[in-house]
């Protein structure tokens, strides 16, 4: 494992192991796809680079909580890592159509159709990697009040964090 950290040699050069370019193309695709089917006359093409400044975005969102969306574009609270990546309406859009495969070739029976290439990619990426014989795992269980036909209930579990 040390071999392999020390041959990507950069945390960029370790997130493309996991995340390739060619998976931001994939999306990139797709959500330019999703675009025509949805709004042909109002195309909204995406590029690769597009995907890549979304996803470092809502990367440094999830770290730098804020209200809201747009507080980090705002005058008197912006975040300069966030809003000098790309503008405010290009990132909501790109969030509003954001796509990872075609709906029209897509199994229906699958509850997961809209988000499997991605995960089978990453999971592919992450087979690649050569891990340790002795692992450790644990799980993490987000609290989720919405309905979904994913969601599981767990009354086993022990709660923790205040609760959930």
């Amino acid at each position: 494992m040390d071999e392999l950290l020390d041959c990507l040699g950069s945390e960029l050069s370790y997130f493309y192991q996991i995340f390739p370019k060619e998976l931001f193309q994939e999306i990139a695709y797709q959500t330019t796809l999703y675009s025509m089917q949805t709004n042909p006359e109002n195309l909204f093409a995406v590029k690769e680079e597009d995907i890549v400044s979304f996803v470092a975005c809502v990367l440094y969102m999830s770290i730098v909580k804020l209200t809201s969306t747009r507080d980090y574009w705002s005058s008197s609270i912006g975040i300069a890592h966030v809003a000098n990546i790309m503008p405010v309406n290009r990132f909501e859009k790109l969030k509003s159509i954001i796509h990872f495969a075609d709906n029209n070739s897509a199994d229906k029976d699958d509850k997961l159709f809209k988000i499997c290439p991605l995960i089978n990619k990453i999971n592919e990426q992450l087979n690649s990697i050569p891990f340790e014989e002795n692992l450790a795992v644990d799980e993490q269980i987000i609290p989720f009040k919405g309905r979904h036909l994913i969601k599981q209930y767990n009354p086993k579990k022990t709660r923790t964090n205040g609760g959930f």
